[in-house]
């Protein structure tokens, strides 16, 4: 694959990793009430996305290193609505599910880093 393809996939899984993260932060806290227990089902996609991405990332463009692009995206996307605003807004709050998506995301880069994209298969 040429650079240019390359740069060019790279800063695709930039802009998308800045979409999960942004989408994943506004629904990551949804919850069902099922017999009196709050579900968070907003939590699963919010992940399932941004595992995706840089999955997706690592397989096209075969390279470890460059599932970061992705990462630096979705991180750019959540940590600034992770912090309070001096309005008092916050879009990701400390509870168990805001917990969960930061963590829980930080764990998937790390998960998402250890195959080994850079090998020929068949």
């Amino acid at each position: 694959m040429r650079l240019a393809g390359r740069a060019a996939i790279g800063l695709a899984s930039a802009v998308s990793g800045v979409g999960v993260g942004v989408l994943g932060a506004f629904v990551h806290s949804m919850a069902l009430q099922v017999q009196g227990v709050s579900v968070p089902v907003g939590l699963l996609p919010a992940l399932a996305g941004l595992a995706g991405v840089l999955l997706l990332t690592g397989a096209v463009l075969r390279s470890r290193v460059l599932v970061l692009v992705p990462a630096a995206g979705w991180a750019t996307g959540v940590l600034p609505l992770a912090i309070p605003r001096p309005e008092g807004d916050l879009v990701v709050a400390g509870t168990l599910s805001g917990y969960g998506l930061l963590l829980g995301g930080a764990l998937l880069i790390g998960i998402c880093m250890t195959p080994p994209y850079d090998r020929q298969t068949g």
